[in-house]
């Protein structure tokens, strides 16, 4: 085996290392992979593999690293970046090297690889189990921003609500202690929202070290002042872990990390995964993009940080009353004033993401026209300070606005106007800024001017007049002659190269001047490195005053935008209270009335509350409205509590603190569930958790089993909710759409329930939706129409008429109430016992097609019983 040479002998050390990243060598103007990251590197990259030494071997341009090191953590892997400590040449020794930083899908700072409009959190879980029921810690943290969080599940179903924070979060990693390994329901969790997993040193998640370190990272004596109490310990153990690996991964001082704050259930409506994802609030249920969501029409931010805050907060509404207020009384103020709403969101276009640009200042990566980036925002940010300094509503976020005369003097002063992207290489200071920076300057540019007036003396004193003078990093200056100027050359001339045209040569006089060229060249771009170091220190000491200006700066264009979108849609201010009551007038689903129709969108109230209206049945055919309907009552509450105007004529709502919604599924093979377990599951779920305070909405409960099996699930379900259980005394608001007519049947004996439908009018064989939610039931699917508009062959259609009328003529009650199988179940059930029996003498008497399906159901369960008795007893 060959001996390996001091540079591969180098790189297997760091490589041992870091064996779980790809590992970017440099050398040179390259970032060099090896051995197996090499040959993983190659295929995903597409790059050209080579060897080294019989090593495999492939590299990138160390200055557009970026976008590979993009597609490498979007295929799963870390990416250590190992830098050269010591200059090449500095010492006989090889050049120094060292991991300077890890780049993992949690800890990316860099823009372009960043979506810009969203959150790139790193959580941490912790399990605590010794407690009367489970507690899981989640930590969360985005190191672009500096955004640090924390809370904790421990209500009875603990599990699910950290699946519901999870969905809610643009979670890019999760950290569990190792020995979380064996827990295959958490780690199945995980896994299932396809979020990058790694297992962490079980000692960096115990609470006493956790806390060792966040009081020394933000040089505080307790965590009290950050809200968390000895029970938070599960939390504190997770924020812990989080620092921790940022220090592993990141090599330095996290300076612009704020301090973890606490979370608590009740200061935020929690949304689950199916709510999320069937009320469509930040993308599409069909290709999953942000197009036909609830974020696309009200995203009118005009900044980055304003636009991650938007999406943020429709995935946490808010419940508290006056915090709701708070919000809507600044959107009001620029809603009712267009004149400061336009110029607020001019200015704001002038201001870069501030948030994310301190991110890469703190960790090192920000380079010179960031800094004048920030130099300009900070005008802009003065101009909005002084333009809304009066008293009102808003002078709460304008106050913590502050003022940075000092550091913008400092960057416009220091740095050029229009710096270059590299700050190792000069160009980036104003020569004038420091007297030893000048001096370089003059010299290096002095000596540049004596090599042209050199090269103008050589050309008369030889006679060349295409004699010229050029420079080589390999060769430095020199004296370039074509061939056939050959004979003129002087004899004071030392030839340095040959080429195929001309020769190159050098003099004393011209080697001398080089090196004091390229010695204050080489001096001058230390110190403008040493200069532009030290400026970014000065501003680094405001980071926190700075970030407290760009939260202040997205909140205001978080409201700003929002009076816009209700501006643009005609939205109206809701009226918010604490009551159980929903009272909606002409409302509007915000998504669906923007999308290009033929025919106009119909507007439909709602009354709901957890007395009289508290549960609304709704049918109607399919393609009618009743799924929009319901949808939009929902999501009119969701903007109302996010402080946000609604789309209706008036509003009147009562906070909720939860919506739970069923609607629609599919089979989830990964856990190994069908359609209807999935449903199953999910009608479980919102049964269990739902209180009075919440908004539930229950779209064909049942549909994916027998209809004699759902309809039975569905009427147990309702009267669940209407009363018959933990809701003795309130129930939660409730709208439950179906096709199950019988269902209806439950209003005239259940108080709270409520019949409304959305009917047709029959014209020329054609049916006309109307869209218009009235009281009563309906009493038609209209299936087959639906069917005939959506395109099925004429044959069908006529055999599916036909099909029907033979079933109706079986299929309804003199009443006129479909007949189910229910019934005829009875009936059968009846015909197993002898009509001399005693029992049956009343029974007998009972008409089965006459009873409402629940009659028919108790009906039948007590036959069932007789005849498992009477078969006992023999």
């Amino acid at each position: 085996m060959n001996e390996l040479t001091p540079l591969m002998a180098q790189y297997q050390r760091i490589k041992k290392e870091h064996k779980d990243t790809i590992l970017f060598f440099r050398l040179g103007d390259f970032y060099e992979m090896f051995g197996d990251d090499a040959k993983n590197g190659s295929k995903i990259l597409d790059i050209a593999l080579t060897s080294r030494q019989k090593v495999p071997m492939c590299g990138i341009p160390f200055h557009s690293s970026e976008k590979y090191i993009s597609r490498l953590i979007k295929a799963g892997y870390k990416v250590a970046i190992c830098e050269q400590m010591t200059e090449p040449g500095a010492s006989k020794d090889i050049v120094e090297r060292a991991v300077i930083r890890i780049i993992t899908p949690g800890t990316v700072i860099e823009e372009n690889i960043l979506d810009a409009k969203k959150n790139n959190f790193l959580a941490a879980i912790f399990k605590e189990s010794g407690k009367k029921s489970t507690v899981f810690g989640m930590a969360y943290a985005d190191m672009s921003t500096g955004d640090f969080m924390a809370a904790e599940f421990n209500t009875g179903n603990a599990l699910a609500d950290l699946e519901a924070a999870l969905s809610s979060l643009s979670i890019a990693e999760v950290l569990l202690p190792g020995s979380s390994e064996s827990d295959k329901e958490l780690v199945n969790l995980i896994n299932r929202h396809h979020i990058p997993l790694n297992f962490y040193d079980d000692w960096l998640f115990v609470y006493d070290n956790a806390v060792t370190i966040i009081k020394e990272n933000f040089n505080i004596k307790t965590l009290r002042g950050l809200g968390f109490e000895e029970v938070n310990s599960a939390a504190v153990s997770a924020a812990g872990s989080i620092i921790n690996y940022l220090k592993d991964t990141q090599k330095k001082v996290l300076a612009h990390l704020l301090p973890p704050k606490l979370l608590k259930s009740s200061d935020h409506m929690i949304l689950d995964e199916p709510t999320v994802k069937n009320l469509e609030l930040v993308a599409n249920l069909n290709d999953g993009s942000k197009q036909g969501s609830l974020l696309n029409v009200l995203d009118c931010t005009v900044t980055a940080p304003g636009a991650r805050r938007l999406a943020h907060i429709i995935l946490h509404p808010l419940r508290s009353a006056a915090e709701i207020k708070n919000r809507q009384d600044k959107i009001t103020y620029f809603f009712k004033d267009s004149i400061k709403r336009i110029k607020l969101r001019e200015l704001l276009k002038n201001i870069v993401d501030m948030e994310r640009l301190l991110g890469r200042l703190n960790c090192g990566t920000s380079n010179a026209r960031d800094l004048k980036s920030l130099s300009c925002s900070l005008n802009h940010v003065k101009e909005i300070k002084s333009y809304f300094n009066e008293p009102g509503c808003i002078s709460e976020l304008i106050n913590c606005i502050g003022e940075f005369n000092n550091i913008v003097e400092l960057i416009e002063s220091a740095i050029v106007q229009e710096p270059p992207l590299t700050i190792k290489e000069g160009g980036i200071i104003r020569p004038e800024y420091d007297r030893e920076l000048l001096k370089l300057h003059r010299l290096a540019t002095g000596g540049k001017e004596w090599i042209t007036e050199l090269q103008e003396k050589e050309r008369k004193r030889t006679g060349i007049n295409s004699l010229k003078i050029g420079f080589t990093s390999v060769f430095g200056y020199y004296i370039e002659i074509t061939k056939a100027n050959f004979n003129q050359v002087p004899s004071d001339y030392t030839r340095k190269q040959t080429l195929v045209n001309c020769e190159r040569f050098i003099t004393p006089e011209l080697k001398e001047q080089e090196t004091l060229i390229l010695g204050a060249e080489e001096k001058k771009n230390q110190l403008e490195y040493e200069i532009f170091q030290n400026v970014r220190s000065e501003i680094m000491k405001e980071t926190r005053a700075i970030q407290e200006t760009a939260k202040a700066v997205s909140e205001l264009d978080l409201v700003a935008a929002l009076a816009e979108t209700a501006a643009l849609n005609n939205y109206v201010k809701p009226e918010i209270n604490d009551s159980s009551s929903i009272y909606i007038k002409e409302g509007r689903h915000p998504v669906v009335e923007k999308t290009p129709a033929e025919i106009k969108f119909v507007s439909n109230d709602t009354r709901l509350d957890s007395n009289e209206n508290q549960i609304l049945i709704i049918t109607g055919p399919n393609m009618a409205g009743k799924s929009t309907y319901i949808r939009q009552t929902a999501i009119i509450l969701l903007m109302a509590q996010l402080g946000s105007y609604v789309p209706a004529e008036k509003a009147v709502i009562g906070i909720a603190d939860r919506i739970f919604t069923r609607i629609g599924t599919t089979d989830n093979i990964a856990r190994g569930e069908s359609t209807f377990m999935v449903e199953m599951t999910e009608v479980a779920n919102i049964l269990n958790n739902a209180t009075f305070r919440s908004l539930l909405i229950l779209d064909e409960v049942g549909r994916g089993t027998s209809t004699l099996d759902g309809i039975s699930i569905a009427w147990a379900t309702l009267e669940y909710l209407s009363g018959n259980s933990k809701f003795s005394e309130k129930g939660p608001r409730t709208l439950f759409a179906t096709h199950y007519f019988e269902l209806t049947d439950l209003a005239s004996t259940v108080g709270r329930i409520k019949n409304f439908n959305f009917p047709v009018r029959e014209w020329n064989d054609q049916i006309v939706f109307l869209r218009k939610l009235v009281p009563g039931s309906a009493d038609k699917s209209y299936g087959i129409h639906v069917a005939k508009l959506a395109g099925l062959p004429a044959g069908v259609i006529d055999r599916a008429e036909e099909v029907l009328d033979n079933l109706q003529k079986n299929s309804y009650r003199e009443d006129g109430k479909p007949k189910l199988a229910v019934h005829e179940a009875v009936s059968g059930q009846m015909s197993l016992f002898s009509q001399a029996d005693p029992v049956m003498d009343k029974l007998l008497k009972l008409d089965p097609e006459r009873m409402s399906p629940i009659e028919a159901l108790n009906k039948l369960n007590e036959l069932k019983t007789l005849l498992k008795n009477r078969k006992g007893a023999q």
